[in-house]
């Protein structure tokens, strides 16, 4: 489950497939679970990235199960009509409230792994991105320098390789001492 621990007041917070924040209190003892997400538009799935920013915004990447689309076809090795998009959504006050969710792309999206925040504040998600002829995954970041309010798309990493787990896949990230990123990326 996507995690995450509060910068200084203590406290832990995640959201679970049932679209609900769960906050626990300051010793961890009790839950409160608060809805933040139309179940009638959206359905998460496990494969996401939550972060708690040090300014008190929460933040989710998330695909919707509710636009998945694959039809995998090993004739052409292609699922050219594959769709899963990603999502961003954003409370700005420690999940308190919500804003809209912001579709980022609407590929075919396999994972969503992580989040992070950069030491200049930077916000940093990994995802993935279906290619096409020959059908493979790609991957790439999300990066937003207001807080989640607005997310630039970074280039796209493109190995190469054919099938349906072929490509690249489940990319995590770590900011180094100097300042750079370094992405960790699974491969078949």
């Amino acid at each position: 489950a996507a995690v995450a621990i509060a910068p200084s007041a203590g406290g832990v917070l995640t959201v679970d497939l049932d679209h609900n924040l769960l906050v626990a209190d300051p010793e961890g003892k009790t839950w409160t679970a608060r809805p933040f997400l139309d179940s009638a538009r959206f359905k998460l799935r496990p494969e996401r990235a939550l972060i708690r920013t040090r300014q008190g915004g929460v933040i989710l990447a998330f695909m919707n199960e509710k636009e998945n689309r694959f039809g995998w076809n090993p004739e052409t090795f292609d699922a050219p009509e594959a769709r899963r998009p990603t999502y961003v959504i954003r409370s700005p006050d420690d999940g308190k409230t919500w804003e809209a969710p912001q579709m980022v792309h609407e590929d075919y999206t396999g994972a969503i792994r992580d989040m992070i925040e950069t030491s200049d504040g930077s916000i940093v998600f990994t995802t993935m991105k279906m290619a096409h002829q020959p059908g493979r995954h790609t991957v790439m970041t999300y990066r937003s320098a207001d807080q989640g309010r607005t997310w630039s798309p970074s280039n796209v990493i493109d190995r190469g390789g054919i099938g349906h787990h072929g490509g690249l896949s489940e990319p995590t990230i770590v900011e180094m001492k100097d300042g750079r990123l370094w992405m960790l990326i699974r491969t078949n």
